[in-house]
């Protein structure tokens, strides 16, 4: 079964639902499931090196292919990509 996942954060952001987003790709593997993940280019809780690594990287497998990530950036934060950024999944 495939799984879409659209997390505002994700690794290698240091914050608490990435490591809880790790826990949940393991256990997704581990059942079968394959995850697609769309995330945004990291920008919290890195370095400056990392930041530019990833603005290069717009594909990756994880966990032996099992997990696919595709990144994509966010440019122009607006105060309308801002409401619709964390609003909407506040509503979910």
């Amino acid at each position: 079964m495939k799984i879409f996942k659209f997390p505002l954060y994700y690794n290698p952001e240091q914050i608490f639902s990435s490591l809880l987003t790790k826990n949940l790709e393991e256990a997704y593997q581990k059942d079968g499931f394959k995850p697609s993940i769309y995330a945004l280019t990291p920008t919290r809780g890195i370095s400056a090196e990392v930041r530019e690594k990833y603005k290069k990287i717009k594909y990756e497998d994880r966990l032996d292919g099992a997990i696919k990530v595709h990144r994509f950036s966010m440019y122009g934060n607006s105060r309308v990509q801002s409401f619709v950024q964390f609003a909407i999944p506040a509503y979910n």
